[in-house]
């Protein structure tokens, strides 16, 4: 199967969803996001930095919402990310 990297990001982030409790979100900064994902698809296929994630993420919303994958961004004492099969 050849699928592009924003597939492979699509899968990753369904896969980390899957992983939750249901109704959980995943929580932490957008490296700890990116090293979570290697968890699920190899390095190769993933944005190669938590910028370059983020912006794809940012990019694709509306795609990545209709795929059931939800997420927030923000900033608290640092950046984080939230990423939920709920909408959040």
């Amino acid at each position: 199967m050849n699928l592009k990297i924003d597939d492979r990001l699509n899968i990753a982030l369904l896969k980390l969803i899957k992983s939750l409790n249901d109704g959980e979100a995943w929580k932490g900064t957008p490296s700890a996001l990116l090293d979570k994902l290697y968890e699920f698809e190899s390095s190769t296929f993933l944005p190669k930095g938590a910028a370059a994630l983020t912006a794809k993420m940012k990019g694709q919303e509306s795609s990545l919402n209709a795929n059931g994958i939800y997420f927030k961004m923000g900033r608290d004492s640092e950046r984080y990310v939230m990423v939920s099969g709920k909408v959040l």
